[in-house]
C-alpha cells in the first residue's frame, strides 16, 4: 500500500510540474532605428503601440491606451493624436511630407481618411461600404475599399478614384505605389498573388511569387525593391506535447499502481457481481494464497 501511495504522489508531482505553466505577458511597443539607437515609438499612457510609417524626421502609427486604438504623429519631440472629427478610434498608415493616411470608426462606418495638417478628408470610392487608405505618394492615395462583401483596390489622385481590378481576380487590395507602379495582392479563386500595374494596362500585370509559393503578398515598394510575405507548405515530425507525455506517465504509473495492489489484494469467496445498469457479469474465483 505504501508503494500504491507513494506512486500517485509521484505521478501527482509530475502533472504538477509539468502542467502548471507560467504564461508571460507580452507588450508590443514601436522602435524607430537609426542605425546606432533603438528608440521606442509609444505615445504616453500607451499599452501598446505599432509604427507603420516614416517621412523625414516623422513617424506615423497607432496605439492603444486601454480603451480604443487611435493614430499618432512623433515628430522626434511630441506626440499628436490623429483622428477625425467623431472618431471613436483610428489608425495611421502611410505618411508623405505633411500628408498622412489612414482609417477611421465612427458612427457613419469605417472609412480611409487624408490628413494634410489641418483637414480631414473622408476616402471613400462611390459606393463603398468600407474602406481604408494604406499610403500615399505625392498627391497619389492608394487603398482598398468593400462593396458589400467583395473587395477592391483603388487609386486616388485628388479628384478622381480608379478602381484597380487585376483580370480574373475575384478579390484585391493595393499596398503600394512608387512613380507609376501600383502593387498589391490579388486572389483568383486558386490562391492569393501579388500583383503590379503600371497604370496603363493589365497586360503588364506580373505575378509577384517566390517560387513554390502557395501564397504571397506585396506590402511595400521603393524604386526597383519590392518587399512582401510568402507561404509555402512545411513538414514537420509529430512531437508529444509535454501535457501529453505527463499523460502518458501517470497512465503508466496508475497502471503499475493498480497491477501491484491486485497482487496484494486478498483471496475472495467464488460468486458473482452484478452491475444491474449492465449485462455484464464478472465472475470472481477463489485464489490460493
Amino acid at each position: 500500500m505504501k508503494r500504491l501511495v507513494w506512486l500517485l504522489t509521484l505521478a501527482a508531482m509530475i502533472l504538477i510540474l509539468g502542467g502548471g505553466k507560467v504564461k508571460a505577458q507580452t507588450s508590443q511597443y514601436g522602435f524607430l532605428y537609426n542605425g546606432t539607437t533603438y528608440t521606442t515609438i509609444a505615445p504616453p499612457g500607451a499599452i501598446d503601440s505599432t509604427a507603420t510609417g516614416i517621412s523625414g524626421g516623422n513617424v506615423v502609427g497607432y496605439y492603444n491606451n486601454g480603451a480604443s486604438d487611435y493614430g499618432f504623429l512623433y515628430n522626434g519631440t511630441t506626440y499628436t493624436t490623429i483622428a477625425p472629427p467623431g472618431a471613436f478610434n483610428s489608425e495611421v498608415s502611410g505618411i508623405s511630407g505633411g500628408d498622412l493616411v489612414g482609417s477611421y470608426a465612427s458612427r457613419e462606418g469605417e472609412f480611409g481618411f487624408l490628413y494634410n495638417g489641418t483637414t480631414y478628408t473622408t476616402i471613400a470610392p462611390s459606393g463603398a461600404t468600407f474602406s481604408v487608405a494604406y499610403g500615399v505618394s505625392g498627391d497619389n492615395v492608394f487603398g482598398s475599399y468593400f462593396i458589400g462583401r467583395t473587395a477592391y483596390g483603388f487609386l486616388y489622385n485628388g479628384t478622381t478614384y480608379t478602381t484597380i481590378a487585376p483580370p480574373g481576380a475575384i478579390s484585391f487590395e493595393v499596398f503600394g505605389i512608387s512613380g507609376g507602379n501600383v502593387f498589391g495582392f490579388y486572389n483568383n479563386g486558386a490562391g492569393e498573388f501579388g500583383f503590379q500595374y503600371n497604370g496603363t494596362t493589365y497586360t503588364t500585370t506580373t505575378t509577384i511569387a517566390p517560387p513554390g509559393a502557395i501564397n504571397s503578398n506585396v506590402s511595400g515598394i521603393s524604386g526597383g525593391n519590392v518587399i512582401g510575405d510568402y507561404q509555402i507548405y512545411t513538414y514537420k515530425s509529430a512531437v508529444p506535447e509535454p501535457s501529453g507525455c505527463v499523460l502518458l506517465v501517470i497512465g503508466f504509473l496508475t497502471t503499475t499502481g493498480y497491477a501491484f495492489r491486485r497482487r496484494r489484494r486478498p483471496s475472495v469467496t467464488s460468486g458473482r457481481m452484478h452491475n444491474p445498469d449492465s449485462d455484464v457479469q464478472l465472475v470472481c474465483s477463489e485464489r490460493n494464497g
